[in-house]
């Protein structure tokens, strides 16, 4: 519906590409329960849901309408945060996606392959009017790394591509190290069964109450 609004009112616009961190979340949650992939519930379990979480608790996009309850682009940010959150948790803690290495390794493989169109992109549209910023990697506005934007430098390359090589490179680490802290982090949440099956601690806390009724 957000999409669809922002086609009617201005036409084509960068802001309907799905390349901003939280818009690109819902497609991977979608996939991820729908397909049950386990590339796409990488993404968003490691990347997509902690951004989702964020933007949910400071909503500051939301200072920019009058009314949020009336507004569609603001129900959509409302409701497409929250979305991502409770579904990546949903496919992840009740094992409808089973996470392993290589799904997060295809993940970053994912990402990357985003991030360099988004690189392009961003200098693109901004050349034209349009404060976009996709993966926040054009600027530190939206981003919670703005010493490292201020304290390096741009540099322009014909008439429109810039690029700060120190922060869009630092950006590239830093979701490498969250992909990795958060893979290494969602191993405690599973434990070896007698069949080394991997299973879910919140499915064990379950079958442990379970059987407790039983007795």
């Amino acid at each position: 519906m957000r999409n669809v609004e922002i086609y009617l009112a201005n036409g084509f616009d960068p802001e309907i590409i799905p390349l901003q961190v939280c818009h690109f979340g819902n497609i991977m949650v979608f996939i991820a329960l729908v397909f049950k992939s386990k590339t796409a519930g990488a993404i968003a379990w490691s990347l997509n849901m902690l951004a989702a979480y964020s933007s949910c608790v400071f909503a500051d996009s939301l200072a920019n309408y009058d009314n949020p309850l009336m507004n569609i682009r603001a129900e959509a940010y409302i409701w497409g945060h929250i979305l991502i959150v409770v579904g990546a948790a949903y496919a992840v803690l009740l094992r409808i996606v089973r996470l392993d290495f290589k799904s997060f390794m295809y993940g970053i493989g994912v990402l990357l392959c985003l991030l360099i169109p988004a690189i392009i992109l961003n200098p693109f549209f901004r050349a034209r009017g349009n404060g976009i910023n996709y993966f926040y990697i054009y600027d530190s506005k939206g981003a919670p790394f703005e010493f490292l934007w201020n304290d390096s430098f741009t540099h322009s390359y014909g008439e429109w591509f810039k690029i700060n090589y120190v922060y869009t490179f630092s950006l590239m680490a830093i979701f490498l190290v969250l992909i990795f802290g958060i893979y290494y982090s969602q191993k405690f949440l599973y434990k070896k069964g007698d069949l080394y099956n991997t299973e879910n601690v919140f499915v064990s806390i379950r079958r442990a109450i379970l059987v407790g009724a039983s007795k």
